[in-house]
């Protein structure tokens, strides 16, 4: 039986940004509160103690379903232009990651074994002990509890600098993969709003993409993407503070015979059953001439990212039109037969008229 090819995701699902977020806040707090009960008084440490292994049992248990969360829900791809190097050490501390949060856990159940301290998560019931009452062990395992709480540490710090590099550094999309819906519009929505003036969604109805190609050389051939959606933040005042964020459903593709649609999916050229869908993202916006305007961004499609200047005019009606020329080749697109700019260019020009609500 033939089987479907799920669509790439451009975020993590609901449930598994709540078990990221939900675990970094119990691994940080007993981190915290681990480093204060050293120091404790003994009588002090009876309060405490049980229940900083009962929200250690608990990040034990959601490191359990989030191992089997992501085994059934693969997580996004990473962006293609990311090199080799630095994508195998990004699986290579996730995987880390997950050992860790099982490790540190565990350690603390098998010191706990060792001193003869029952595990009572909650008051609610006793855990069985993994190790024979050893005092001498239990010593030895508050070592090794320890030094693995610092290794996870330092790959959690690690794992922030990466995210923060992705999102200052890369601009790739990758930071907010994780956040909420909700949070990425309190986080870069309203810090962009009162800069950005206006913001304008496409009324998608009254509006047109076509691209345009050539074969052999002096055919030109023309389609279109008749689904698309996204915003301009913006002030004719200050145009260099707005965005504009865009994004094209290329499985959608309209190249004006039903073969034609069928090839335009295929993995030799989009390969919209992994990546249905093509963005673009400015990084900065200027004003070029009278309603005449740049957007400086990065532009995605088939898993790489290109730079990427477009030109637009605004009218006062909030139509803006414009056009620009995108390599094919550039982003995989035409591969193999394919791949002879003889037979098929490998500029695509694109036409835009976007009415803004």
């Amino acid at each position: 039986m033939a089987t479907t090819a799920r669509p790439a995701q451009s975020a993590y699902d609901g449930f598994a940004q709540a078990l990221h977020w939900g675990m970094a806040v119990l691994v940080l707090g007993l981190f915290a509160v681990g480093l204060w009960m050293v120091d404790l008084p003994a009588i002090h440490k009876l309060k405490w103690v049980p229940l900083h292994k009962s929200f250690g049992t608990a990040v034990l248990l959601l490191a359990a379903v989030r191992l089997g969360w992501r085994l059934a829900h693969p997580a996004p791809a990473l962006p293609g232009t990311m090199p080799r190097w630095e994508q195998r050490a990004a699986h290579a501390a996730h995987y880390a990651l997950y050992a860790l949060l099982f490790a540190v856990p565990i350690s603390g159940w098998c010191m706990s074994s060792a001193l003869g301290v029952a595990t009572v998560p909650f008051g609610l019931f006793e855990l069985p002990n993994l190790l024979e009452r050893d005092r001498a062990l239990g010593e030895s395992l508050k070592g090794v509890h320890f030094a693995l709480n610092k290794l996870l540490l330092a790959l959690i710090v690690l794992h922030a600098a990466a995210a923060l590099k992705h999102l200052w550094v890369d601009r790739d999309g990758v930071f907010q993969r994780m956040l909420p819906a909700l949070v990425i519009a309190l986080l870069f929505g309203a810090a962009a709003l009162p800069a950005a003036g206006q913001v304008r969604t496409i009324d998608t109805a009254r509006s047109r993409i076509a691209f345009t190609y050539t074969v052999d050389r002096k055919i030109a051939v023309e389609g279109r993407f008749p689904r698309f959606a996204g915003d301009i933040r913006f002030d004719e005042k200050q145009p260099e503070q707005g965005s504009v964020r865009f994004e094209i459903d290329i499985a959608a593709i309209d190249t004006g015979t039903t073969d034609g649609d069928r090839e335009a999916r295929h993995a030799l050229w989009f390969d919209t059953a992994k990546f249905p869908k093509a963005t673009f993202a400015s990084t900065a916006l200027k004003r070029t001439g009278e309603r005449r305007y740049e957007a400086a961004g990065t532009l995605a499609i088939k898993g790489k990212t290109q730079p990427l200047a477009i030109a637009f005019t605004l009218e006062p009606d909030g139509t803006a039109t414009g056009s620009f020329t995108v390599k094919r080749l550039a982003f995989g697109v035409g591969l193999e037969q394919w791949a002879d700019v003889a037979q098929i260019a490998d500029e695509v020009g694109v036409k835009f008229r976007l009415v803004l609500k």
